[in-house]
């Protein structure tokens, strides 16, 4: 990991490269944060824990215990459950993902998602699993 770099400053040397002035040619626009968006990421959850190393800076973070098996049939349940409800966020949909991933907080009630959007995420889920399976035999 590097130091944290800023977006702003980021934005602003992508447009200087390609040869553009940042307010005059591109300006930009803060739009504030999107429900679910975070302000940093962190590498290892309470929940993952870390084992220490004999280096003081240095951890290892516990590989999870992943059911292959129970993960496809997760997954396979919440295809039918995309496909199969009138284009809402259903409860059972949200019971499955805590299932999946403890952590998970769904913290926008009500909300509309795109089935078709959310079913391509899915499958391209699925593709990962099947590709990790392929690695795995």
């Amino acid at each position: 990991m590097g130091k944290p770099v800023k977006i702003a400053d980021l934005a602003h040397d992508l447009i200087r490269l390609s040869g553009l002035e940042p307010g005059k040619d591109i300006q930009i626009e803060f739009t504030g944060m999107r429900p679910g968006e975070k302000l940093y990421e962190e590498l290892l959850t309470n929940e993952e824990g870390a084992v220490a190393t004999k280096h003081d800076r240095i951890f290892v973070g516990r590989s999870s215990d992943l059911n292959q098996n129970k993960l496809n049939n997760q997954l396979r349940k919440i295809e039918l459950l995309v496909n199969n409800t009138s284009g809402r966020y259903s409860v059972d949909i949200r019971s499955l993902l805590k299932d999946i991933v403890p952590s998970y907080q769904h913290d926008i009630d009500k909300s509309e998602v795109d089935r078709k959007q959310l079913l391509e995420k899915i499958k391209a889920s699925m593709e990962i699993v099947a590709t990790l399976e392929e690695k795995i035999d």
